[in-house]
């Protein structure tokens, strides 16, 4: 993996929220919608039959 792609600010920053996130965004983070069901069943395999 190529280095440098990050400033030092946004590497110190990674995986750390700059502010506190609101409900609606831990929400869209949290539960699936429709659209993200039909992602998940696109790819879903019957793993008993392998």
């Amino acid at each position: 993996m190529a280095g440098g792609v990050l400033t030092d600010e946004q590497a110190k920053a990674h995986g750390t929220f700059t502010e506190a996130p609101t409900r609606p965004e831990l929400e869209r983070f949290s539960f699936l919608d429709d659209d993200d069901r039909d992602l998940i069943a696109l790819r879903r395999t019957d793993v008993a039959s392998k």
